[in-house]
């Protein structure tokens, strides 16, 4: 019998996110660029360098939560805008990126509007 071995393409692999997450769709709302899909990806790569996520699943959890609005604060202190982007709008809308996948433990809900906190807490 014989076995084919199969090795994990690590570069393919970066090149293959790195083109993903450098491609990232970003709204633009009176020509300012809406930062909240890099600064909750900022938020992750934090949360894996301080072992609260420890492995490829993320939750919404306090944790998250806080250090997005943190960083969404700094990000954003020039803004044209009042307030920051809620974190449930990059959480549900990173999907359509092609690199960030959600599972549903729960009912699925349409793409065309964005879920509540609660129900992505509770669903996801």
């Amino acid at each position: 019998m014989n076995r084919v071995i199969q090795f994990f393409n690590y570069d393919q692999c970066y090149q293959y996110y790195t083109k993903r997450i450098t491609n990232i769709r970003q709204a633009k709302i009176h020509g300012e660029t809406i930062v909240a899909k890099p600064v909750l990806l900022v938020a992750l790569i934090d949360g894996i360098e301080e072992n609260v996520f420890t492995n490829n699943q993320f939750v919404l959890n306090d944790w998250i939560e806080e250090h997005y609005n943190k960083l969404m604060r700094e990000y954003t202190k020039d803004s044209q805008f009042d307030g920051t982007t809620e974190i449930t709008k990059p959480f549900w809308h990173l999907e359509t990126d092609g690199f960030w996948h959600l599972n549903y433990s729960g009912e699925q809900i349409s793409k065309g509007h964005t879920p509540s906190k609660s129900w992505l807490k509770e669903n996801h």
